[in-house]
């Protein structure tokens, strides 16, 4: 697989060209091609940086260094990497790029520090965006702590990336906030929030909740289990 779709005009880009923000994604690892159905295959992801040689990934599953990966980001295409280092958020990936590619690639970088510079959206007037921090953990139904990946947030609900697939309208806690999975997508699951939350305050509600609150979460989620209805946040 190589990157491929570039239209813009290449000019005179220097193939060191750094990206440095957030841009969304998701990947294959090659040890997930074959998979049993309660596992997920397709994680989501998010580039801090990027260069035609690298991509610094905040991702929920890392591999082993040296797996290689299919990875896909917004805006570049599909990119054969592998796993160079194992990072704090997520791991860092060297980038198989065609030697053909590169110029082209260069190029796209470069469109997109420009478009950055130009085109800053608030968050505060999206309906849905990318969390601040992307990692949280989350708590499935026979209490295991599962960490996750936020691939985007809305004031009704999350689109999660995580290293198990919870059925539909199964009960699931992000950080501090129960909702119900409601689809399934490549990358991952979305989930409804039981209520709706206010805009300023819905970061901090799905971030990892301090151990002291942990039997309180576990309650609620068994409550949301029985009743089939609303449960009170923690």
């Amino acid at each position: 697989m190589a990157v491929s779709g570039f239209r813009t005009r290449q000019g005179h880009v220097p193939h060191d060209v750094k990206f440095i923000g957030d841009l969304a994604g998701s990947y294959l690892l090659s040890s997930r091609e074959s998979y049993e159905s309660d596992q997920a295959r397709v994680f989501g992801c998010r580039a801090r940086s990027l260069t035609v040689q690298m991509a610094v990934l905040a991702a929920p599953v890392a591999g082993a260094v040296g797996e290689t990966l299919a990875l896909k980001l917004d805006d570049i295409g599909l990119i054969k990497a592998s796993v160079a280092r194992i990072t704090s958020d997520g791991f860092a990936a060297d980038l198989h790029v065609p030697e053909k590619d590169i110029a082209a690639m260069a190029a796209r970088i470069d469109w997109l520090k420009q478009r950055r510079v130009h085109a800053i959206a608030d968050r505060r007037l999206a309906k849905r965006w990318q969390p601040r921090n992307p990692r949280s953990l989350m708590i499935v139904g026979d209490r295991r702590d599962v960490p996750c990946f936020i691939i985007d947030l809305s004031t009704s609900g999350a689109a999660l990336s995580a290293d198990t697939m919870p059925q539909m309208g199964q009960p699931v806690v992000v950080g501090g906030v129960i909702g119900r999975v409601v689809r399934r997508l490549e990358a991952g699951f979305a989930i409804q929030f039981l209520t709706p939350l206010a805009a300023d305050q819905v970061e901090t509600l799905v971030a990892p909740m301090p151990e002291g609150k942990r039997d309180a979460l576990y309650h609620a989620l068994a409550m949301a289990e029985t009743s089939g209805g609303e449960a009170p946040a923690a």
